[in-house]
């Protein structure tokens, strides 16, 4: 690779985000990137007034797009499952305060 090249790759923005949220309409999926926060608690586990989220970057995709995007990403985590073993799950990850459904 050229210096050219890395000075290129290296440049492109990198943002870590542990937290998403998606939206779609009829022409569009949108998915919000957001890195959470925990506020210190006393005493028990945070709810979800405790948990703050800064934006980090919003995508919007075609349905297409999307639904490609989709297929690979779950090519890629049966991949690495297969190299590594299982990625384990909150019991319930539709409960997680990171995941909302519209």
């Amino acid at each position: 690779m050229s210096d050219q090249e890395l000075d290129k790759l290296a440049s492109i923005p990198r943002v870590y985000c542990n937290a998403a949220s998606m939206a779609f309409s009829v022409f569009d999926f949108q998915v919000t990137f957001s890195t959470s926060a925990v506020l210190s608690t006393i005493g028990g586990k945070p709810d979800k007034a405790d948990v703050i989220l800064f934006p980090q970057f919003l995508a919007h995709f075609s349905p297409q797009h999307f639904k490609v995007i989709a297929t690979l990403m779950a090519t890629q985590v049966m991949q690495y499952e297969e190299q590594f073993g299982e990625i384990n799950l909150p019991a319930k990850p539709e409960q997680e305060e990171n995941i909302e459904k519209k």
